[in-house]
């Protein structure tokens, strides 16, 4: 994550410490929050250049498809993407999106 990301999960979660356990800061932020982060994070790594336009794509989808957040993961420019779900219809229908975007799915 990047250290604005980092810095709005500790904001969120009451705690300024640098060494915060991550575990403690996404557990007390909730899964709508945690997607948005993860999506923001995306356009972070999309402004610096580190993603491309197929896993642009993905995470447009994905995001289309119900999925709360999603971002590149990884070294970047192409490769992997995660999705945030909540529940097993969301799952399905996300997965089945981008597979029919040219997506692989590995749960």
């Amino acid at each position: 994550m990047s250290a604005r990301i980092i810095h709005a999960a500790r904001t969120r979660c009451g705690t300024s410490a640098p060494s915060a356990d991550r575990q403690r800061m996404l557990s007390c932020a909730d899964l709508v929050q945690i997607g948005s982060m993860m999506s923001d994070n995306h356009a972070l790594l999309r402004e610096i250049g580190v993603s491309c336009e197929a896993l642009d794509r993905l995470v447009a989808t994905a995001l289309g498809a119900g999925a709360l957040g999603a971002k590149m993961t990884g070294a970047g420019r192409g490769g992997n993407m995660i999705a945030l779900v909540t529940d097993e219809q969301t799952r399905k229908n996300v997965s089945e999106t981008l597979k029919e975007e040219g997506g692989e799915i590995i749960l």
